[in-house]
């Protein structure tokens, strides 16, 4: 029983598919008006953000170090 239902759901998500991807159903489907997402973008905003400031954050520190803790070593002569 579950394999014939798991293939029929197959099936029929390959016919919505193949439906979705009609040209006159994408046309209508490009004419409308995009929709606002506006808490998924502050979300994703948010997110780049953090990242950001994180690799931001952590070349600062990192560049400090090479340049004031490390500097009579031949790694740190590449930066000078």
């Amino acid at each position: 029983m579950r394999n014939g239902g798991g293939t029929r759901l197959k099936k029929d998500l390959n016919e919505d598919l193949i439906k979705d991807h009609h040209p006159e159903v994408i046309r209508k489907r490009l004419s409308l008006e995009p929709k606002r997402q506006n808490i998924s973008d502050a979300v994703l905003g948010g997110i780049d953000g953090c990242i950001t400031t994180f690799a931001s954050s952590f070349w600062f520190c990192g560049r400090w170090f090479s340049l004031f803790c490390c500097s009579d070593t031949w790694l740190c002569e590449s930066y000078r």
